[in-house]
């Protein structure tokens, strides 16, 4: 899987409006956003052609989402918004970064000093099975990301010892790495919540 596939709909999507470029990555929290909101009810699309402020051809990396009008679209900003102060989209971040360390902290209980900044909305508990598994992709993906930089020719300092050792712990417990599939789960659950409490941002 390598992000929402523009060829998903039958024909090319008859929309106007645009709501957002959200990237071909499977595991940006945009994308998880998107394809939740789509999951729940959204009549969104993904479409070629994505650009960035300036009009520029973004689409090597990129797909445009768009809805079929001006209400929708405004309020899946608003949804992103609510959904992105959640803590599961800040884990989520984490994941989709490559950092590790940061959810070490989480799943040793110790969110402020994860978090490290104010108004983040932690859902409680964090599920532990979860947090592991979020780890496993984030520490995954900061080794794709060193070697990438490392065929770069840019120096790249390794994990500390702690996480490559409670990498090799969890894979030895048979934990599993996040899917895309997961994430997107996760996003849709609280985006249920959110329109718990707001209703008027049903789709």
């Amino acid at each position: 899987m390598d992000g929402p596939d523009p060829r998903e709909s039958s024909e090319k999507p008859k929309y106007e409006y645009l709501s957002s470029n959200t990237k071909r990555d499977p595991y940006s929290v945009e994308n998880a956003f998107y394809r939740a909101a789509r999951a729940i009810g959204y009549p969104v699309e993904f479409s070629e052609g994505a650009t960035d402020m300036r009009g520029r051809d973004i689409s090597d990396h990129a797909v445009k989402v768009v809805t079929a009008d001006p209400e929708t679209s405004g309020k899946l900003g608003n949804l992103y918004q609510l959904s992105y102060a959640r803590s599961t989209a800040r884990l989520l971040d984490c994941v989709a970064d490559g950092f590790p360390e940061q959810i070490a902290l989480l799943m040793k209980g110790e969110e402020e000093r994860s978090y490290r900044f104010k108004g983040v909305q932690v859902r409680k508990p964090l599920n532990r099975r979860i947090l592991e598994e979020s780890f496993m992709r984030a520490f995954e993906r900061s080794q794709e990301r060193a070697e990438r930089l490392r065929e770069q020719g840019h120096p790249f300092f390794p994990e500390e010892e702690e996480l490559v050792g409670l990498y090799t712990e969890l894979q030895e417990k048979g934990v599993r790495p996040l899917t895309p599939e997961a994430m997107q789960l996760l996003v849709a659950q609280d985006l249920k919540e959110i329109i718990e409490q707001h209703p008027d941002l049903a789709p």
